[in-house]
Order: C-alpha cells, then structure tokens, then sequence
C-alpha cells in the first residue's frame, strides 16, 4: 500500500485488452478513494474492454480465470489449428479461421445470456452427425474437468503467492 499517501485501486487486466476487447477488474476498497475517482478510472479504463469490479478478496480467482484465461483458449486455439493443418489447411488460413469460430462463439455467448452454453453447444450437434461423435470424445477425455482443473491449479499457485 502508499503508507496512506494515496489512495490505492487495484487492476488486473487480461491480455485481449491490447486490442479494446480485455476483462478488467478493479478493487477499490480504499476508503481514501472517492466515488467521482472511481468512476473517472473506470470511464477511463474502459477503451480497454470490460470493466468490472471485484472484491479484493476474489483478485486471485479473477487473476487465476480470466487473467490467466487467454492463456487457456489460446492453447485450445492452437490445438484446432494443428489439428487443422493435419487435415489439409494451410495453418494461415486455418489460424484465421479458427480465431473467427472463437471470436463468433464468444459473441453468441454474451449475445444470448438466457441460453445456456450448453444448448448452445448442442444446437451444432445433428443426431449421429460428425459434431456429436467430437463432442463425445471431449466429454470421454473431460476436457472441461481439465479447463476447471488448469483454472483451480492457477488459483492454488495465486494463493501460495500470496502468503
């Protein structure tokens, strides 16, 4: 902390914030900070992405989901592209095309809140069809265990870090 020779906020920014679309949250749980200084930082920040607040007692979860969730998608991105080229696509192209399929599903999800992710995965599976025989294979390899796994492991390493 400033000894009290200022007031202390803090942030913790995601990479996508390098191109206006990051997840920012923000601790202002400093008494010394005024409401017009939060909502200026705020306003401020915003050209950055999402801002949103967060108890500083949730900083390490944040830090261990989204701070480090580029990190998690950007691996799945690359395991589709691999597996892309594999198939016969020139990895620029591939790459391209994979970035769009994760930044369309992305706005899916924050287009349409009231549906559940999971319709929303099962609305691209036909029955007996290519999609499901996929998706069953993630499920039998747990594929979202190991997400949720990656994201407790980085919450438990924040934790030590912290102590």
């Amino acid at each position: 902390a400033s000894g009290g020779a200022c007031p202390v906020v803090r942030c913790m920014p995601n990479t996508p914030a390098l191109v206006g679309e990051g997840v920012l949250a923000f601790s202002f749980e400093d008494p010394a900070v005024a409401k017009e200084d939060r909502e200026a930082l705020l306003g401020l920040f915003s050209c950055l992405g999402q801002c949103v607040e967060v108890p500083e007692s949730r900083f390490t979860a944040f830090t261990s989901l989204i701070g480090a969730g580029p990190a998690y998608l950007f691996d799945l991105m690359e395991g589709m592209v691999q597996a892309g080229v594999a198939l016969g696509f020139q990895h620029r192209d591939c790459r391209t095309m994979v970035a769009q399929l994760f930044a369309g599903c992305g706005r899916m999800a924050l287009g349409r809140p009231e549906v559940h992710l999971m319709q929303l995965r099962d609305d691209v599976c036909s029955p007996g069809g290519t999609t499901i025989a996929g998706v069953n294979r993630m499920d039998a390899d747990g594929l979202a265990g190991k997400l949720a796994q990656a994201v407790f492991a980085a919450n438990d390493r924040g934790r030590e870090m912290e102590g």
